[in-house]
């Protein structure tokens, strides 16, 4: 993990979608399981993100016959600002609906 500056496990593209794929998971998945579930980027770019993310402990990594497997690491530090990075599309959603139900006339 950078101490210096921990949000940098962030960057890339490829970051959320990786993310999430491994946050629906009750097992440690492979490079290319979690490859076939990211609809964006390439196994490459997905592999390399996994690698970033493992290097900064908010994915656990572990060995098992020559394959790495991943899972999300719920006790990183920065697990909670992933859980609501996670969410952020349904809370926009639920505050967008919300809002437009207030107005008059409805939309």
């Amino acid at each position: 993990m950078d101490l210096a500056e921990p949000g940098l496990a962030f960057s890339g593209s490829l970051t959320m979608p990786v993310l999430r794929a491994l946050d629906g998971r009750s097992l440690p998945a492979s490079a290319a399981q979690i490859a076939r579930t990211v609809v964006e980027g390439t196994p490459a770019g997905i592999r390399r993100s996994l690698e970033r993310l493992s290097r900064h402990g908010i994915c656990n990594r572990e060995q098992l016959g020559g394959r790495s497997l991943y899972s999300l690491n719920n006790e990183h530090v920065l697990y909670r600002a992933v859980r609501v990075a996670l969410e952020a599309n349904d809370l926009f959603v639920k505050r967008l609906r919300d809002t437009l139900s207030s107005w008059e006339p409805h939309p």
